[in-house]
């Protein structure tokens, strides 16, 4: 391994991990002595198989939630912060607009509606530990 990429003791948390890009991140990740949290939604059996393939030498636990929901996206962040204690890296991978079924088939309305009415969690939303 490149020691360049050594975090070990250091905490990721990997939205849409269990297939896809996600998944290679997760890999990657893996490798570097990570604490992984492979979040999921729909995907468990992925996330469990991957989980049980990752050869690592940090952490690695699942957590599940739908992100389009803004009380599940903090309980996901409480979760891993109860679990690891802090977030050092944060892949957002998860991709995702609430009501549609396929982002390509929004009229330009939607799109704008969606885009004005989008809730994006920031560090304010979240109870971080201090210093």
């Amino acid at each position: 391994m490149d020691s360049s990429f050594n975090l070990k003791g250091k905490n990721v948390l990997i939205t849409s991990a269990a297939t896809g890009i996600g998944r290679s991140i997760a890999e990657l990740f893996s490798k570097s002595g990570a604490n992984i949290g492979l979040h999921f939604n729909q995907s468990e059996g992925e996330a469990k198989q991957l989980k049980k393939n990752i050869k690592s030498n940090g952490r690695v636990k699942l957590f599940s939630a739908d992100l389009t929901n803004f009380k599940m996206t903090q309980s996901l962040i409480n979760d891993f912060l109860g679990e690891f204690k802090s977030i050092d890296v944060l892949i957002n991978n998860a991709g995702g607009v609430v009501g549609a079924q396929d982002f390509l088939a929004l009229d330009i309305r939607e799109a704008r509606r969606f885009k004005n009415s989008a809730r994006m969690v920031t560090p304010n939303d979240m109870p971080f530990p201090g210093p």
